[in-house]
């Protein structure tokens, strides 16, 4: 204190010192004792950091440090830090994606390639976390499948579609990766079958029908069973009921053979034998058969035959000369029948003619046959006798003839052919005569018709004067114009000659008050000429 006195507990302390002019100087203290104080605090930081503490000092390994700094009023502050080092932390995954899709890293990164990707974020305690990632790529899958199905069925794809009709159909679902399965399938429908069948039993008897059930009774039975390809197979079946049969026959046999009955005994006397069997369909069929035993049977004929023909004994032997022959065959019972045959050859006859036909023509023979071309022929014809009668016939052609003229005629003419008729086109006519042997005389005519020849004259003359025109007529035209005249025969190739003439006719240039003021521009005859016509035309003028 002021007095010297140490004083180290709070409390009021009163000092007596001399001031400094000597007098007494009474000082009291208020002392307060202000406590030290402490603190402790825990604190983290990541493996690989550091943390300073209170007093400055730098530390990055876990622990508890003391350190000691004033505190707000100066006195020792005393700040115990429990320092933790949080390791940082690693991890690795593996990750498999489909191949088409991406996956995006645990910093954000998108990746979509296959391999091994390292990430560093922040982790729940605020250090690092590195992620190894491994990535892998999934290939999506393709497949294919041929199903069938019968027709009214249907088919699930694996997709859940369902399907009735033929086609290719293509799905897509997971696959056991969980990427893209791509499924198509190719259906085919097959069609259900159908058939039908008559089926005959005996009287009494069933049939087991294709489903299992057994029928007695005629009528229409259907069944539904799989065919081959596993679809409906519906079968029709008419079930006929067939009564047990009788029936006879009639039966011959020649005296001295024998007849085996359907039982198979053999018997050869006529009379009615009657046996029991089982037919085709398996029913009873009573036979009775009536035996008739026939004698042998002898006969005589007699035939006329053509010279060179031949004759087929009953036989069969064929033979071509006179004279009687004996055949064996067998009757209508089957019995040997003797015939006796007694050919006769009569002879044929023969003749000839010449015939003359024109080129183009034909001849029909006395066969009937047509022939155009010149050669011999020979005709087979039955005569009276019946047999045949042979004509030749030598058959001659005789040409036809052949002509060509060329011939012109003017337009608007007429042209005569040589068969008559009259023409007047150009063009190729053939035109068929009788030749003096009296075959064709073919006469082809070319004919040209020649077109007049044209020509136009100008002619440029004064008003009033006159023009002599080709005919030698004479005009006096007061305006311009045309004139055609029609010269016959006039042109160079004989036919008329048509000139056509344009006069232009040149007006007076100044019709003066007189006459005599004309101004004329030629020689002497010409302007008189010129005087003349203008006098003329002004004379018409004033008329009008």
């Amino acid at each position: 204190m002021a007095d010297g006195v140490v004083v180290s507990t709070a409390g009021t302390f009163t000092s007596h010192i001399s001031n400094a002019s000597g007098c007494d100087s009474t000082i009291t203290t208020n002392l307060t004792v202000i406590p030290n104080t402490s603190s402790t605090q825990n604190v983290s930081i990541c493996a690989g950091s550091s943390h300073a503490l209170a007093d400055g000092v730098v530390v990055s390994t876990a622990g508890t440090f003391v350190s000691h700094i004033p505190n707000a009023a100066g006195c020792d502050s005393t700040v115990t830090t429990n320092l933790t080092v949080i390791p940082n932390t690693s991890s690795t995954q593996n990750v498999s994606i489909c191949a088409g899709s991406s996956h995006t890293l645990a910093d954000g990164v998108v990746v979509s390639t296959a391999g091994t990707f390292v990430s560093h974020i922040s982790n729940a305690a605020g250090c690092d976390s590195t992620i190894t990632t491994n990535l892998t790529v999934l290939p999506n899958t393709s497949s294919t499948q041929n199903i069938s199905i019968c027709a009214g069925s249907t088919h699930t794809l694996a997709d859940g579609v369902v399907v009735s009709n033929a086609g290719t159909y293509t799905s897509h679902i997971s696959n056991t990766a969980g990427c893209d399965s791509t499924i198509t399938t190719n259906v085919t429908v097959i069609p259900n079958t159908s058939s039908s069948q008559v089926i005959a039993i005996c009287t009494g008897s069933s049939h087991t029908l294709p489903d299992g059930v057994v029928v007695t009774a005629a009528g229409a039975y259907t069944s539904h069973i799989s065919n081959a390809a596993g679809c409906d197979s519906t079968i029709s079946t008419q079930i006929t009921i067939i009564p047990a049969v009788t029936s006879s026959v009639n039966e011959t046999i020649c005296q001295g053979s024998t007849f085996t009955l359907p039982d198979g005994n053999v018997v050869s006397s006529p009379g009615a034998y009657t046996v029991h069997l089982t037919c085709v369909n398996g029913c009873d069929s009573a036979v009775t058969t009536f035996l008739n035993v026939m004698p042998a049977t002898s006969s005589s004929a007699s035939a006329t035959i053509c010279q060179g023909d031949s004759y087929t004994l009953p036989d069969g032997d064929v033979v071509g000369a006179s004279g009687t022959f004996v055949s064996h065959v067998l009757n209508m019972y089957g019995c040997d029948s003797t015939i006796t045959t007694t050919i006769t050859v009569t002879p044929t006859s023969s003749s000839s003619e010449v015939i003359t036909i024109c080129q183009g023509s034909s001849y029909t023979l006395p066969s009937g046959a047509i022939v155009s071309a010149a050669g011999s022929y020979t005709s087979t014809l039955p005569a009276e006798n019946g047999c045949d009668s042979i004509i030749t016939t030598s058959l001659i052609v005789t040409p036809n003839s052949y002509s060509t003229i060329t011939a012109s005629i003017c337009s608007g003419s007429d042209y005569t052919l040589a068969d008559g008729v009259v023409v007047n086109t150009s063009g190729t006519y053939t035109s068929i005569l009788a030749n003096a042997n009296g075959c064709d005389s073919i006469i082809t005519t070319a004919l040209t018709v020649l077109a007049p020849s044209a020509r136009t004259d100008s002619v440029t003359i004064c008003a009033g004067a006159q023009v002599t025109l080709p005919d030698n007529s004479t005009v006096n035209p007061v305006v311009t114009t045309s004139y055609m005249i029609v010269l016959p025969n006039a042109g160079s190739n004989g036919c008329d000659s048509i000139i056509t003439t344009v006069v232009t006719v040149n007006s007076v240039p100044t019709l003066l008050a007189s006459p005599t003021q004309i101004q004329c521009f030629g020689g002497k005859e010409v302007c008189h000429f010129q005087l003349q016509a203008v006098r003329l035309l002004i004379a018409t003028i004033r008329k009008l």
